[in-house]
C-alpha cells in the first residue's frame, strides 16, 4: 500500500509507480480479470455488477473518503465531463471497499456528500455514476487499497489505460479516450 504524504495525497513517486504498474498491466479489464461479475452497490441501494458495462467505454475510478488527491480530482473531472460524453466514456466512481464504512444507507450517504461536496452542481451530470465497491471488485482492479486510482476500459472490455490522481494526469487521461471510444 502506498503510504500519503502528510496532505493525505500520495508522493509523485509513489503516483509513478502506480502509473508504471499500471502500464505494465494494460491488459487487465473487465473480462481478463473476471470482473465483469464485481458487483458494487448504486447510490440508490440497487446492487449491480461490472456486466452492464460491457459494450461501451468505462472510466472506473476508485475514491476514498478523507484522500485529499480524490477531492482535488472530482472538480477537476467534472470540469471534463463534455470530454467524456462526447467520446461517450462513462465515468463509474467507486468507493473503495470500507473506504466510506459498510455497505449500506450511510455509506451511501457519506460517498454521495463527498461527491457533493468536491463537485456541487454537477454531481448530478449523467456522464458519470457514483457507487460503493464490494471487496472483490476492490480487490480485482485495486488490490493495494489505493485510492484515486482509475482504469480506462474499452468497448471489449479491456483495460487500455491505467492512471492515478486525474489532478495531476487530466492531460494524459483525456488524450487516451480516443483509444476507448
Amino acid at each position: 500500500m502506498v503510504k500519503p504524504t502528510a496532505s493525505g495525497g500520495t508522493s509523485r513517486i509513489a503516483r509513478r509507480g502506480i502509473l508504471a504498474a499500471g502500464v505494465v498491466g494494460t491488459t487487465v479489464g473487465l473480462a481478463a480479470c473476471g470482473a465483469t461479475s464485481g458487483r458494487f452497490v448504486r447510490l440508490d441501494g440497487r446492487e449491480t455488477t461490472l456486466r452492464g458495462f460491457l459494450g461501451q467505454p468505462l472510466m472506473l475510478w476508485f475514491v476514498a473518503n478523507g484522500c485529499a488527491s480524490c477531492a482535488a480530482s472530482i472538480p477537476t473531472v467534472a470540469r471534463h465531463l463534455s470530454a467524456f460524453a462526447a467520446a461517450r466514456v462513462r465515468v463509474l466512481v467507486l468507493g473503495i471497499y470500507g473506504a466510506f464504512g459498510s455497505i449500506g444507507r450511510l455509506a451511501r450517504a457519506q460517498l454521495a456528500a463527498f461527491g457533493r461536496l468536491a463537485t456541487g452542481r454537477p454531481f448530478a451530470n449523467r456522464t458519470w455514476s457514483w457507487g460503493l465497491a464490494s471487496a472483490g471488485l476492490t480487490s480485482a482492479f485495486d488490490p493495494g487499497g489505493v485510492p484515486d486510482e482509475y482504469f480506462l476500459i474499452n468497448r471489449a472490455g479491456r483495460t487500455v489505460y491505467r492512471g492515478a490522481t486525474p489532478v495531476s494526469t487530466i492531460r494524459t487521461l483525456l488524450a487516451h479516450l480516443k483509444e476507448i471510444a
